[in-house]
C-alpha cells in the first residue's frame, strides 16, 4: 500500500511537472527562491568547498522548510532555475559534512524527478571522489524516481543500476549498496510503475539536456 501511495503521489508531481497545470497556492514565491539561490551562490564563491557545505545547512533547512507541501514542490519544479539548483546540491548531497548531506538529500528526493534525474545518475557514474555514503544518498533519489519513470528515464536509471552493481557486488562491506540497488531494479521492473510516456517527447528541451549530460560523462569513463 505505501509503495503504491508513494507511486501515485510520484506520478501526479510528474504530470504537473511537465504539463504546467494543476498549480495551487503555495507559500513560496519566485523572488524567495532567486534569492535563495543568489546567497547560495554568493556563500559558495566565498569559501572553500569544506566550508561551504558547512555553512550551507542553514540554507538547506530553510529550503527544505519551504518544500513542505505539494504545491510548493511542484512550484519549485516550475522554477527556472530548478535544474540549476539540481546540480549544485547534487555534490552536496554526496559530500563529507554529515547535516549538509542529510539536508540535500530531503531537497533533491523533494525535487528530482523524470527532467534531471539524469545529472545525479551522471555524478554516480563519473564517481569522482564518491564516498560510499554519498553514493548511498544519491541512489535513494534515484529509487524515488524510479517508482514513476518515464521510457527513456527508465532506461537511464536501469543501465546506470546495472553497471554499478556488476562494480560493487565483487567489493566488500556493500550489502546496503546492493540491496538498493536491486530494489531500484525491482521497482523498475514492476509493471505498475511504468509508463509509455517519453521525456524526449514530453520534454524534448530537457531531454536534450539530459542526453548531453550523460554522453559528457561516457566520454571521459
Amino acid at each position: 500500500m505505501t509503495r503504491i501511495i508513494s507511486f501515485l503521489c510520484g506520478m501526479l508531481l510528474m504530470l504537473l511537472s511537465l504539463s504546467g497545470t494543476g498549480r495551487a497556492d503555495t507559500v513560496i514565491s519566485v523572488g524567495q527562491l532567486d534569492d535563495w539561490v543568489h546567497q547560495l551562490n554568493d556563500l559558495q564563491g566565498q569559501t572553500s568547498p569544506e566550508r561551504f557545505a558547512s555553512q550551507s545547512v542553514d540554507l538547506l533547512a530553510r529550503l527544505n522548510d519551504w518544500l513542505s507541501s505539494v504545491d510548493a514542490v511542484y512550484f519549485f519544479r516550475q522554477w527556472s532555475k530548478d535544474d540549476e539548483v539540481v546540480k549544485d546540491l547534487i555534490p552536496l548531497a554526496a559530500g563529507d559534512v554529515p547535516e549538509a548531506r542529510i539536508q540535500a538529500t530531503l531537497v533533491l528526493g523533494n525535487v528530482v524527478d523524470n527532467t534531471n534525474v539524469c545529472y545525479v545518475i551522471s555524478y554516480i557514474e563519473a564517481g569522482k571522489g564518491l564516498s560510499v555514503n554519498g553514493r548511498f544518498n544519491l541512489l535513494q533519489v534515484v529509487l524515488q524516481v524510479a517508482n514513476y519513470p518515464l521510457a527513456d528515464t527508465g532506461v537511464w536509471i536501469s543501465d546506470m543500476a546495472n553497471q554499478l552493481l556488476k562494480k560493487v557486488s565483487a567489493e566488500e562491506n556493500m550489502e546496503k549498496t546492493v540491496n538498493l540497488l536491486l530494489k531500484i531494479r525491482q521497482t523498475l521492473a514492476d509493471p505498475k510503475f511504468s509508463s509509455s510516456g517519453s521525456l524526449r517527447t514530453l520534454a524534448p528541451g530537457k531531454f536534450t539536456a539530459c542526453q548531453d549530460e550523460l554522453n559528457k560523462v561516457k566520454s571521459f569513463n
